[in-house]
């Protein structure tokens, strides 16, 4: 199951527009590149890396956590005969019949006694 909804994520997700961000994360990365060492370069780079398995992972149980959401309010919706307007005003028109012949009834007994 897991497998499936990385394979939906793959395909349906889209990531948001963040061209302006993006920019402005390379123009920090390249003055880090010229302030830091290669050792710390290159730690800074696994934190990096680490924070976007991260946030890959989070936005897939997200995903996950929305499907099943729908999977379960489709399933409810399934089992439930959608309202019908006109079967309630049926209902509503068979009572009020009843109700008044059971009362032409009666007095259709007490006229004969």
């Amino acid at each position: 199951m897991y497998d499936y909804m990385r394979a939906l994520r793959q395909k349906f997700y889209t990531p948001p527009g963040s061209e302006a961000l993006r920019r402005e994360l390379d123009a920090v990365h390249a003055d880090l590149h010229e302030r830091l060492d290669r050792e710390e370069r290159k730690l800074l780079l696994r934190i990096t890396d680490l924070q976007c398995s991260i946030q890959d992972e989070a936005s897939l149980h997200s995903f996950f956590a929305g499907y099943k959401l729908a999977s379960g309010i489709y399933r409810e919706l399934a089992q439930e005969q959608p309202y019908s307007f006109d079967k309630d005003e049926e209902k509503v028109a068979e009572t009020i019949y009843m109700t008044e012949k059971k009362a032409a009834e009666a007095a259709i007994l007490e006229k004969e006694e």
